[in-house]
């Protein structure tokens, strides 16, 4: 009764597709021969189906992966540019001598004497101090 009812049908073919029940095939295949073509197609499909939903499976939790950590990423990235961005302002603000909201040659020098705002800058731009003055 491998195939009686719908339901029973569904449950050997599946049986079949995980190698089960291959003893008690054999005998059908002896009385229909026609179906051993049908049972090939049958089998390169349902490994075929089989293999795909796996890969799809796979591949979508790759994904899933890849935007999560394309998502840490952007917000590190922001943070740090917000910190970078707050310590810029703080710094050139505290350069800003005479309130223009731009700086002089002078003022730019005279921030660069500073040990504690050079190591500011140097801390978020790791560009040497003799660089930095001959910007």
């Amino acid at each position: 009764a491998l195939f009686g009812t719908v339901p029973d049908s569904l449950f050997t073919l599946f049986g079949l597709m995980n190698k089960q029940y291959w003893q008690d095939i054999t005998p059908m295949f002896v009385v229909l021969p026609w179906a051993k073509p049908v049972w090939v197609i049958f089998t390169i499909l349902s490994s075929w189906a089989l293999l795909s939903v796996m890969t799809g499976v796979v591949s979508d939790n790759m994904l899933e992966v890849r935007q999560a950590q394309e998502q840490k990423s952007s917000d590190a990235w922001e943070e740090f540019r917000d910190r970078l961005l707050q310590m810029l302002t703080e710094v050139f603000t505290a350069a800003d001598k005479d309130g223009s909201r731009s700086l002089e040659k002078e003022e730019y020098v005279e921030i660069l004497t500073s040990p504690f705002h050079v190591s500011r800058l140097q801390k978020f731009s790791h560009v040497p101090i003799q660089d930095m003055i001959s910007m």
